[in-house]
């Protein structure tokens, strides 16, 4: 199978996982075309936050509006996601938004939040020569999965199901 190298490289990932659930709630930090269109097809509820208003006028169009609901905000990591949804739990977190530099601490906050978190850009957790400052840590999460058939890699994490057995057939 051949795999997308560039903004696309965590398509399969993120179809795989949004196959896995069926119909699954999905929190999107970052939008993009290579994401919020399969999230807004697949998802039974899915809330996207956007940093960049363009961001928002050029994928929203393509949104189900029963299904999706978008946010522009000046910066995710202010955000107390905890707080804003209170006692919800979604079923995937997908992290890909811009700056990329406070990605890590993101994905640690919201170990709790989400069932499965997908990550995109984690290359620098397996390849040190890397050249990102996006401060990954998985090292908090029971189980995880690493996609590096295409770059920018992907990393799945999860402290209640094995993501190593969702997506080890890609």
């Amino acid at each position: 199978m051949k795999y997308e190298n560039g903004y696309g490289s965590h398509k399969p990932v993120l179809e795989a996982a949004l196959n896995y659930y069926g119909s699954p709630t999905v929190l999107e930090l970052g939008m993009g075309h290579n994401s919020s269109k399969i999230i807004s097809d697949k998802a039974s509820h899915a809330e996207h936050f956007e940093t960049k208003e363009s961001w928002i006028q050029k994928v929203e169009s393509f949104l189900n509006p029963d299904i999706s609901t978008t946010h522009f905000v000046e910066a995710i990591e202010d955000i107390d996601f905890n707080k804003r949804f209170k006692g919800k739990r979604f079923d995937i977190i997908f992290i890909d938004f811009a700056p990329g530099e406070p990605r890590g601490e993101m994905c640690k906050r919201l170990a709790k939040k989400g069932e499965m978190l997908i990550c995109h850009d984690t290359e620098e957790t397996i390849e040190p020569e890397a050249a990102s400052d996006y401060r990954w840590d998985f090292s908090g999460f029971k189980y995880k999965f690493h996609f590096m058939k295409a770059r920018p890699h992907t990393t799945v994490v999860s402290n209640f199901i094995d993501v190593s057995k969702i997506f080890s057939n890609l």
